[in-house]
């Protein structure tokens, strides 16, 4: 290497030494927003975690493990919430795949008002869930719309507790969530369909494929990377849910629809014990970071290239 080319390395790491400077400076101010208000409260949960803090006294002990010990042999109601949880995110996204698929699969095809339909559909996902809560909570209170509307069409001769009765309140959350993210899967799924080329589609024809076995043996398989992040949002969206207990039911009748996250929040502000929540939140974190994994390996296995 010449003493020119020697000078030229130098001249081009010198500008992208002041190029890479330029570009942190102006990203700084957003790194340091994210460092604290993410990054930091992590740390510290992490910490509180460990002791006996109640969130107001400044004067809180260590308590090592006594926390995780605790929520993994003690709580009961810890495991009714976890089993709360796993019924609740296990139904909303089997019921929720199911309707997001044909939905977008409807929307393929060029149903009616499809273009109009799409929007509407995603509507709620540009909405605060504690805004669709409320009004839902509207919907399906004892003297809501629903059971009035039921009522004047004689389908009913008195109204349902729908957000009271121990297994309609459960259902209830399921029927609410799975509208939720309706629209935002099928969006998802209707991209998917949009990616699959139309010679393949030409070629089942000439085969004389049907309906089914074009939905068995070319959709479902081709569209397995639309389910991986359809499944994917949906379950870290389901198993973290608290906006819909905590407005609908605040947990109740009788802790039914208490979920991990709307209990760590119990233990937290109502109980006062933050170093117990953070453990839980810890262990949380871990169980979600799991389930994902293995939901993600699971779905990425079965997605087919074309």
């Amino acid at each position: 290497m010449g003493r020119g080319q020697i000078e030229e390395v130098k001249t081009n790491l010198r500008l992208l030494g002041r190029e890479d400077l330029t570009a942190l400076l102006w990203i700084f101010p957003a790194l340091l927003v994210y460092a604290l208000i993410v990054l930091l409260p992590q740390v510290l949960n992490l910490g509180y975690a460990f002791t006996n803090y109640d969130g107001f006294d400044p004067a809180f002990s260590w308590v090592g493990a006594d926390n995780f010990v605790k929520a993994l042999t003690k709580d009961q109601d810890l495991v009714a919430a976890f089993i709360n949880t796993v019924v609740f995110a296990t139904v909303s996204l089997a019921i929720g795949l199911v309707l997001q698929f044909f939905l977008a699969y409807k929307l393929y095809r060029g149903m009616a008002g499809s273009g109009f339909l799409k929007g509407l559909f995603y509507l709620p996902m540009v909405v605060s869930m504690v805004i669709l809560a409320v009004l839902w909570s509207g919907i399906l209170r004892y003297h809501g719309m629903l059971n009035a509307l039921l009522l004047a069409m004689n389908w009913i001769s008195e109204p349902v507790d729908w957000l009271g009765d121990r297994t309609l309140s459960m259902a209830s959350l399921i029927f609410v969530n799975a509208w939720c993210y309706l629209g935002y899967g099928a969006i998802i799924f209707l991209a998917g369909f949009n990616a699959i080329p139309v010679d393949l589609l030409e070629s089942a024809d000439i085969d004389g494929a049907g309906g089914w076995v074009r939905l068995w043996r070319i959709y479902i398989p081709l569209l397995m990377n639309s389910v991986t992040v359809s499944l994917f949002i949906g379950l870290t969206g389901a198993i973290k849910i608290f906006e819909l207990p905590f407005v609908l039911t605040h947990g109740g009748p009788a802790g039914a629809t208490t979920t991990i996250a709307y209990g760590i929040y119990k233990e937290a502000f109502d109980n006062q014990r933050f170093g117990y929540s953070s453990a839980v939140s810890v262990l949380f974190t871990l169980i979600i970071g799991l389930l994902t994994l293995v939901q993600l390996r699971a779905t990425r296995s079965r997605e087919v290239g074309y």
